[in-house]
């Protein structure tokens, strides 16, 4: 499985750039409803295959057949979707409502892949990067500009700014912690799981993890890790291992992080931990995760991750349609 964050997408790229020939699909503006925002990437090679959304899917067959027009004449393709009444244009009608632009743009040597490789590098170094292309010009000019150079381009330029992925680390990795790591996984985040008990965290339970970490507790607080985290999700089930992991959290990365259980154990965690909400330099979310219902370890794992999520992308976690009950 291909995930749709762009390091995914471009790792994959890299790694069969030279099997065939390629074309970079581009979401560059939107207006009214859309599925995807624009920066929105898909590859598109020349046997059809595809790998990123720009849409909810319903342009992929159009964007395949100009993305084989892209090859064939080397040149960007520049297209509108779009569904208003007023709107007499080409290519098929929106389901959402909204209208997109989309710029189609070959990878090629010869126009230093678009500049794909730096991104590539940029993000898979857990930087972010700021990315620039000319949706004017039937010939590519993309590249990665800092920040203070998009106001010297032109108006032909879009520029899109992309985050490297998120970094969750898991402290405790009992069965409970899987589903945890599989959904933070299918989110394209960079997960991390560490537990100090040998009949825990096994490399068997935890496929596809980004490393496994399973070290003597006095450890943790020297672990390299806790320097490139964005949050973590504290879930041993062992007081003693729970209060270290707030303790070596409170020097780390980490902003946002989560501590398994009810409030009365919190409170012997923090004890033990020797902590108080104010020493705290993260936001601990206890209990951990969304009120969603249900007791099973996929049922807590998607409130947490859901909660994560939500804190990363700085929402409220509300209801779109107010339909739930108060």
């Amino acid at each position: 499985m291909i995930h749709n964050h762009p390091k995914a997408l471009l790792n994959h790229w890299l790694n069969h750039k030279g099997d065939c020939a390629w074309v970079l699909a581009t979401l560059v503006r939107t207006e009214g409803s859309s599925y995807r925002k624009p920066g929105a990437m898909m590859f598109i090679n020349e046997y059809g295959q595809y790998f990123g959304m720009v849409s909810g899917g319903c342009i992929d067959e159009d964007l395949l057949l100009h993305a084989r027009k892209c090859l064939d004449a080397n040149q960007c393709v520049y297209r509108i979707y779009d569904l208003s009444d007023e709107y007499e244009g080409q290519g098929p009608e929106l389901g959402c409502g909204g209208k997109i632009e989309v710029v189609l743009q070959p990878i090629r040597k010869d126009n230093q892949y678009l500049g794909l490789e730096e991104l590539s590098t940029r993000l898979n170094s857990r930087l972010a990067a700021h990315y620039s292309l000319n949706i004017r010009s039937t010939t590519p000019d993309n590249h990665c500009v800092t920040p203070n150079t998009n106001a010297e381009l032109s108006s032909d330029y879009v520029t899109f700014r992309l985050e490297p992925p998120k970094h969750l680390l898991i402290i405790g990795g009992g069965v409970d912690a899987i589903p945890v790591a599989q959904l933070a996984k299918q989110m394209g985040w960079e997960v991390s799981v560490y537990d100090p008990r040998t009949r825990n965290a096994r490399p068997s339970d935890f496929k596809g993890v980004d490393r496994l970490i399973r070290s003597p507790i006095a450890t943790l607080p020297t672990l390299e890790v806790l320097t490139c985290i964005e949050g973590a999700v504290v879930m041993s089930h062992s007081v003693s291992i729970d209060a270290a992991g707030l303790t070596a959290l409170n020097n780390s990365s980490a902003k946002y992080v989560a501590l398994l259980g009810p409030s009365h154990r919190a409170e012997k965690v923090m004890s033990r931990a020797a902590l108080t909400l104010s020493d705290l330099r993260y936001q601990l979310a206890s209990p951990a995760g969304l009120n969603l219902g249900g007791d099973l370890p996929e049922s807590i794992a998607l409130s947490i991750i859901s909660e994560a999520h939500a804190y990363f992308a700085r929402q409220t976690a509300h209801s779109l349609s107010g339909a739930l009950h108060t």
